[in-house]
């Protein structure tokens, strides 16, 4: 898991244009606002807002609720009638799957993120198509908390988390315990990427297994649960390669470049940065794939030299 986060000045910005982009020329919103009002006391414009630290309250307070009148609420927010009567799960149906492109840019902007914080090995991107003067995206929404079980929830923005469509698939409606916008937890901390060595000349994929050593074993099953060993087992080459460039930089070299070229690499940060291709810091991972995967595997060889990163 990569961590996610937000802009803590522009968030209500961002939040209310995301807001108006959903529900602008939207019938039946009053039928949704009356079902808030009705179960949660607040309207559904404060239920789409929610903040990362209030979307948990919010669902763990639903959780608590008698289990008749779960399945009851449940029930009429999937049954919210369209103008033909027909119970057509308004909220999933078509404020979601039928969400403007630039309610989607909200969601990627909010997350500020350019790889997949389920696997971080996928890019997800916005691009626009200059011909056509409109944005196309290159990622899946998924629900972090179940469209099914929280139909409330189904287009609330920070329930929403940009990822590529292989993880959005295999996770299907499985329940994450990491949730990428609780920064009081780091994927820096619950688990690293490691290795062995099967033959010291590295000369082949074969030579070397990857591995996966877990802090918290709500993530272990996370991490199970996407096969990550699985696909990180097919980027043996790159593990390869970054031993490699541990190796020499366990001889002295990244010192050596530090000192004969402080003019262009003014930090530890931009070097490690041109050697390895990737980000020294935790809170960039999310800029580049493999990035904790690049760190891990450097941080583990460099560590049989007497060096830390």
């Amino acid at each position: 898991m990569i961590s996610l986060s937000y802009d803590e000045e522009e968030i209500n910005i961002i939040l209310d244009r995301y807001y108006e982009s959903i529900t602008q020329n939207r019938r039946f919103i009053i039928n949704i606002e009356k079902l808030c009002q009705k179960y949660f006391a607040c309207s559904f414009k404060k239920i789409v807002t929610l903040k990362p630290d209030e979307i948990g309250k919010f669902k763990t307070e639903f959780d608590n609720w008698d289990k008749r009148k779960i399945q009851a609420v449940r029930k009429r927010f999937k049954e919210i009638s369209t103008i033909s009567g027909k119970k057509s799960n308004y909220i999933v149906n078509t404020l979601f799957d039928k969400m403007p492109t630039d309610a989607r840019n909200y969601i990627y902007e909010l997350a500020n993120t350019k790889t997949c914080p389920y696997c971080n090995r996928n890019y997800v991107d916005i691009v626009k198509d200059d011909e056509k003067n409109k944005y196309v995206s290159f990622f899946d929404l998924d629900h972090f908390y179940s469209k099914g079980n929280y139909p409330m929830l189904a287009v609330s923005a920070f329930n929403l988390i940009p990822t590529c469509p292989a993880c959005n698939r295999i996770k299907g409606k499985k329940r994450l315990n990491y949730y990428p916008y609780d920064l009081s937890k780091k994927a820096g901390d619950s688990f690293n990427f490691t290795f062995n060595i099967v033959n010291a000349k590295l000369s082949s994929e074969n030579d070397i297994d990857i591995d996966i050593v877990y802090n918290d074993s709500g993530i272990k099953k996370d991490k199970q649960g996407i096969y990550l060993k699985e696909l990180y087992s097919n980027h043996k080459d790159v593990a390869i390669e970054v031993i490699q460039k541990a190796r020499f930089q366990g001889m002295g070299y990244m010192n050596s470049l530090l000192t004969q070229l402080e003019d262009i690499f003014p930090d530890d940060k931009e070097l490690y940065r041109m050697i390895y291709g990737n980000y020294l810091d935790e809170q960039d991972w999310n800029k580049r794939p493999l990035s904790k995967f690049t760190y891990d595997i450097a941080k583990e060889t460099l560590a049989a030299y007497g060096i830390k990163i």
